[in-house]
């Protein structure tokens, strides 16, 4: 057999049941900001990354250029050290 509940608690709990779904839609906006939020900061973070790649491999190659010419002028001075 049901249980009798009084008119008092069905408007109590159909109010609460309200207030309930309310926080749920809140909180699944709030989800949605964050995943958005989330997903561009990745996105952000990725291209950030691949900026940094491309400057350390650019750096890279500028050091390796620095060091060939230094090689060469030690070489032209060693050489023009030899003639004199």
């Amino acid at each position: 057999t049901p249980t009798a509940i009084s008119i008092e608690e069905v408007t109590e709990l159909k109010a609460t049941i309200n207030r309930l779904e309310k926080e749920k839609e809140g909180l699944e906006l709030n989800l949605q900001k964050v995943s958005y939020k989330r997903n561009e900061l990745k996105f952000l973070l990725n291209k950030k990354t691949k900026q940094f790649e491309k400057s350390k491999e650019a750096f890279k190659a500028e050091k390796e250029k620095k060091k060939r010419i230094g090689d060469c002028l030690t070489g032209v001075t060693g050489k023009l050290k030899e003639h004199d």
